[in-house]
């Protein structure tokens, strides 16, 4: 996908960084593959919340209130 910034609340930084460095890169290509097939934000919110920490053996629970409260909170997809 590109990315090469991103942007979060300073205290999420190593927990993000750990995420980051413990995934490989096949890994995070089948994650994306598998989310730009979803039809929603919420779709693929739900998903990466679920799998990330499970792939990773990474407890981030602590995020997930931040990340459902984030700017994609109650999105659907579709344009109005």
């Amino acid at each position: 996908m590109g990315f090469r910034q991103l942007s979060m609340n300073p205290f999420a930084i190593p927990s993000i960084r750990a995420a980051v460095s413990r995934m490989n890169m096949k890994t995070a290509e089948e994650l994306a593959a598998t989310a730009l097939s979803m039809t929603t934000a919420q779709e693929i919110s739900d998903f990466l919340i679920e799998s990330v920490p499970r792939m990773l053996g990474m407890d981030l629970g602590s995020y997930v209130a931040e990340i459902k409260r984030g700017p994609l909170a109650g999105a659907t997809g579709a344009s109005s």
